[in-house]
C-alpha cells in the first residue's frame, strides 16, 4: 500500500516530541518494515523513516517564541499539507492523519482515503472549534488510542487501537 503521514509539525526524533512524536515514529518504521510505501509530511529536520515530504523548514517548537505564533505557524504548516493532499490524494490508498489542530480535522480529517488517529482530549481546542465550525467532521473516519478517549466524545471512532508503545521504554519521574 502506499500511505501518506501527516506529522505533528515539530521537529521529530530530538528531545522532547513528546508520546506523539515518538508513536508517530514507530508507525512509520513498522509500516514501512512491513513492505508499505510511506510518505511522510513532516518539517525538514524531522529524523522519520520513510519518503519526506518537507511541509516546512523548522517546527513550530525549535525556537522559543509566544503560544500564539507557534499555533499561527501550525495553521499554516496544515495548510501546505492540505494543499498537497488535496493535489495528490488519488496517488495513495490511504491518508494518516496526526495533525490535531482544528484545521487538520475539518480539512485533512475529511479527505476521501483519510483516517485520524484522535491524539488528545476529547475537549482539545482543535477537535472543538472544528466541530463547531463543521458538525459533520464528527462523521469523519477516526482512531481512538484508549477505551476511555472513545467514550469521551461522539466522534466516529471506526476502531480503539491501544497506542502500542512500549511503557518499559519510558523513564517515569
Amino acid at each position: 500500500m502506499k500511505i501518506a503521514l501527516t506529522a505533528p509539525l515539530y521537529t521529530l526524533g530530538v528531545d522532547g516530541t513528546g508520546g506523539v512524536g515518538v508513536f508517530f515514529q514507530r508507525m512509520a518504521k513498522a509500516l514501512i518494515e512491513r513492505g508499505h510505501e510511506v510518505d511522510v509530511l513532516t518539517v525538514k529536520k524531522s529524523i522519520v523513516d520513510g519518503n519526506k515530504i518537507v511541509i516546512m523548514e523548522e517546527g513550530i517548537f525549535d525556537h522559543p517564541m509566544p503560544l500564539e505564533y507557534s499555533i499561527e505557524r501550525d495553521i499554516v504548516g496544515t495548510k501546505i499539507a492540505l494543499k498537497y493532499l488535496q493535489d495528490n490524494y488519488q496517488k495513495y490508498d490511504v491518508i494518516h492523519n496526526n495533525m490535531v489542530n482544528h484545521l487538520a480535522f475539518e480539512e485533512i480529517a475529511t479527505l476521501p482515503k483519510s483516517i485520524t488517529t484522535f491524539h488528545q482530549p476529547a475537549d482539545s481546542l482543535g477537535i472543538k472549534t472544528a466541530l463547531k465550525n463543521n458538525p459533520d467532521v464528527a462523521k469523519a473516519n477516526f482512531v481512538a488510542i484508549s477505551t476511555h478517549q472513545q467514550q469521551s466524545i461522539n466522534l466516529n471512532f471506526i476502531k480503539m487501537i491501544p497506542h502500542g508503545l512500549d511503557l518499559n521504554d519510558f523513564v517515569i519521574g
